[in-house]
């Protein structure tokens, strides 16, 4: 299992990710990834034969959130088709359904790996189009929509993120998920130099930007120093097989 996050703040430089099988649990450490992905929007459809796929980096939210943090991805990336068939910066797509919930695709789950396969080149402001291998890590090149942030995002999201960065998440719980579709419950804390910023530490972030009357960005989600931002659930439905594998691991 690996996780797709966006940089919350220009301090984080990771991201840990907590487990346990019920909400009211004390939630272990799983993993501690050390980089971030780039959130990006589907700005054209791509058909299952397109090598080339048209991203926009996303605007700033309601907030004022900054979901550009990473966009040296996209803007200084300079592999070609060596390192796309080595699968070092892989474009996640993925496609939800009800609940928020992974849609599915047949006895698998309607998510496509692609691999970069060139330097993305800038169309217009904020939008790239980017060479790929279709279909990488086990998975099936599929049919995809385009769409606007943030209403499409509830459909269609994707990632851009280093192969190498993403950190298996792992307990022993998670074969029994796989084979009884228990519900799994997650929460994410970034973390920089000084230390892991948990509600406490949000909150305390929120209540001095509001104070300097500066924009609170992603500190408008958390709502006090004891709630989880974000608290996520993962269910992976009973029979599913393991479909992405990373370095004999499984997204």
């Amino acid at each position: 299992m690996r996780a797709l996050a966006a940089r919350p703040h220009g301090v984080a430089i990771g991201v840990d990710v907590y487990y346990d099988d019920t909400a009211a649990g004390d939630f272990p450490l799983v993993g501690k990834q050390r980089s971030y992905a780039l959130p990006v929007s589907l700005y054209a459809g791509a058909g299952v034969g397109a090598g080339t796929i048209r991203v926009a980096l996303l605007p700033a939210g309601t907030n004022g959130e900054d979901f550009q943090r990473d966009q040296h991805l996209l803007r200084d990336w300079a592999g070609g088709a060596t390192e796309g068939r080595n699968d070092e910066l892989l474009l996640v797509l993925i496609k939800r359904g009800s609940g928020g919930a992974i849609a599915a695709n047949g006895d698998r789950d309607y998510v496509e790996v692609c691999s970069v396969s060139g330097s993305p080149t800038l169309v217009s402001a904020g939008v790239f189009d980017i060479p790929v291998l279709r279909g990488r890590l086990a998975t099936l090149a599929l049919d995809w929509s385009a769409g606007s942030f943030p209403d499409a995002w509830s459909t269609y999201e994707a990632w851009l993120i280093p192969s190498a960065q993403l950190a298996a998440l792992e307990h022993a719980d998670f074969d029994s998920m796989l084979s009884s579709g228990a519900t799994g419950y997650f929460r994410l804390s970034a973390y920089a130099g000084r230390g892991s910023y948990g509600p406490e530490a949000a909150y305390g972030e929120r209540q001095a930007l509001e104070a300097a009357a500066r924009p609170v960005g992603e500190y408008g989600l958390q709502p006090d120093t004891t709630t989880w931002v974000p608290a996520l659930t993962a269910k992976i439905p009973a029979g599913y097989a393991e479909q992405i594998v990373i370095d004999g691991g499984s997204i």
